[in-house]
Parts: C-alpha cells; structure tokens; sequence
C-alpha cells in the first residue's frame, strides 16, 4: 500500500510542483508596491512567458522527500528520492498568446525505503520485467501525458490529459481544485519593480477528521516577491500561507507538504523558468488524532532547465 500511495505522488510530481506546510493561518492580503524596496531606481520589469509553436524545454527535477510518524512509541519512517528528466513542447500559441503544452516524462529513477528494510529502485531506462510496481510508470516514459492552456502569465486555464487518441478534460474549477497541475508559476499581470510582490490563490480538498466520507475546502495563497535582477535573471522568493482556518491537526496533517517555499529564477529575454528550489520542514502534533502522535516531513525539490544539446548527451 505504501509503494502505491508514493506512486500516485510521483505522477503528481512529474505534473507539477512540489509542497510543505504554512506554519499558521493568514489573513487575506492585498497585491502592493507600497513597500517596494528597488535597489534600481524603482526600474519595473514586464514578466511574461514567451511561448512559439514547436518549440521544446528540458528539464530536470530532483525531489526527495521524509515522513516520520509517530504513535506514542511506535514510530514509521519513510522516504524516496526521485531523479526526472522531462520536457514540455508548444503545441500552438493563438491569437491571445494562449499557449498549449504538451508534457512528456523522458526518464525516471527513484528509490523508495520503508524504515529500515532495504530500498526498492526503479530505474525507467531498465527492462519493465523490473518495474515492479511501476509498471505504469515505466510505460508512460517518452509518451505526451497531458496538455495544458496556459496565458502568457502562467495562468492554468485547462488540462486535457491524454488517453492514447483519446482525451479527458477538466473544468477549470477541477483544476482549480489541484495545487499540482500547474507547473509554472503565476507571473504578475503588470510590470513590476524590486521589492514588489503579488500572488496565486489555490484550493485544496481535503478529508473531516469525525467522517472520511466529508470534504473541505482550504484556501492556500502562494505570495511571490521580486527579490533582484541581474543580466535579465529575475531573482523571485515564494513562501506559501493559508487563508482557511485549520483547526483540527488531523486536517493540517493532510496539507503538511502543499505549500512550497523558495526561490525561482527567471530569465526575462527568453521568457522562461531557469531553476527553482523549495523545501519543507514541517512537524504537526496531534496528526493521528491524539496528543501522543505526531508527523514531521521535510523535502528538497531542484527543478533546472537544461539545454537542448545536453539532453542529446544523455540519451
């Protein structure tokens, strides 16, 4: 069971970002550049993806991540470290600049352990008579997975995810619905200068601690910063906070790794993500549902664009 729930992540992973926890409840903000803080004469920077059709962007993503739980003396440790390469291509980009992308997973490893017992390995460049439970996995590699809307500011407009010739789309509320199927981030919709900030609202479902069969919604607000730039490299800080009271720590358990923080780099002239990282390191008490249990999960994701020659060299 526990290999099948951590499969089911690294498909999320490979759509989309990596998360962690707020450490409390914030009250709605709104966007400012009051407090703008430019070390270059309040210069302001347009931030926008450039998309052009056919074209192609490398990846590669390292995410590993620990969850201990702990029940009075029984604790449970686990843990995976996962290695991909993948890629998005522009499909089209129409009249608006609404473009389509189309993703595609090029490679995967990853090493799953339970404990203390001896680590399963899944490697997607291996036979698939050694895929195990990943089987799935391994025959999706080098197969468009899904294709999404995006504006010119990373705004996630629809999903369609790919079923061989057929199709499954989504309504935008669906999306809406899943933090993970954006995997860019949400540029500023006006040209901004050092020190301005603004943000992306996202909801989480999540399950009543009294009755698994409810659901509520959490409302999480990822707040970006233009920390500097440098020779057209945007330095952007995020940091995640909840604008949903929590109350119950068996609810604050489910989100313990759904909100990032870190640092992107953007390169203004091209239009695209460089690099991101973000880590989460996170204890709730209480997570089981009683003061002697308590969860603690910390994460590293690095995602690096990587270029077209280099991808060559490692097929």
């Amino acid at each position: 069971m526990g290999i099948r729930l951590l499969f089911c992540a690294i498909l999320s992973v490979i759509a989309a970002s990596a998360v962690s926890f707020a450490d409390k409840t914030d009250a709605p903000e709104k966007d400012t550049a009051a407090n703008s803080k430019s070390d270059d004469g309040g210069k302001k920077y347009a931030l926008q993806y450039k998309f052009s059709p056919n074209q192609f962007v490398h990846t590669k993503v390292r995410f590993k991540t620990s969850m201990t739980t702990q029940h009075r003396d029984f604790i449970q440790k686990t843990s995976d470290d996962t290695a991909t390469r993948r890629h998005f291509r522009v499909v089209s980009v129409n009249s608006k600049g609404i473009a389509t992308l189309e993703t595609t997973l090029d490679h995967v490893r990853m090493q799953v352990q339970f404990g203390d017992s001896e680590p399963t390995i899944f490697d997607s460049s291996e036979d698939i008579s050694k895929a195990g439970p990943f089987r799935n996995v391994w025959k999706s590699i080098g197969k468009p997975r899904a294709r999404f809307q995006f504006t010119r500011r990373g705004e996630l407009l629809s999903v369609a995810l790919l079923r061989g010739a057929a199709t499954q789309r989504r309504s935008r509320e669906q999306v809406e619905a899943d933090a993970k199927q954006n995997f860019l981030i949400v540029l500023p919709e006006d040209p901004v200068a050092v020190g301005d900030w603004w943000h992306d609202d996202i909801k989480i479902r999540v399950f009543l601690p009294d009755n698994k069969k409810l659901q509520k919604t959490i409302s999480l607000r990822r707040k970006y910063s233009l920390e500097k730039v440098e020779d057209s490299i945007a330095t952007i800080s995020l940091k995640t906070i909840t604008l949903t009271r929590i109350g119950a720590a068996q609810i604050e358990a489910q989100l313990i790794q759904r909100t990032p923080s870190g640092t992107i780099l953007f390169d203004i002239e091209q239009g695209q993500i460089i690099s991101r990282e973000s880590r989460v390191d996170k204890v709730v008490i209480g997570a089981l549902g009683t003061p002697q249990s308590s969860m603690r999960a910390t994460s590293f994701r690095r995602e690096k664009l990587v270029e077209p020659g280099k991808v060559a060299q490692n097929r």
